[in-house]
């Protein structure tokens, strides 16, 4: 199957829609056929709420981003 390198990049804004510095954006591979998920890395924000990570993505495959607030909060 063929796969492609993608980079996955955003903002992330609380419920007062100010950025969140330090949130963690996790990264799992959903297989719908095999009903399987596999973690694939995650990444923190940076003091403007930006966060970026690279992934392998299959055409065949799902990905789900979790989003967990700071430590500190």
């Amino acid at each position: 199957m063929p796969k492609k390198l993608y980079i996955l990049n955003g903002t992330i804004y609380d419920e007062k829609e100010e950025l969140v510095s330090g949130a963690v954006v996790k990264v799992t591979e959903m297989d719908p056929l095999n009903k399987t998920s596999k973690y694939l890395g995650y990444t923190v924000t940076d003091i403007n709420g930006y966060y970026l990570i690279s992934i392998e993505a299959f055409y065949d495959k799902f990905y789900e981003l979790a989003i967990f607030p700071p430590l500190d909060s």
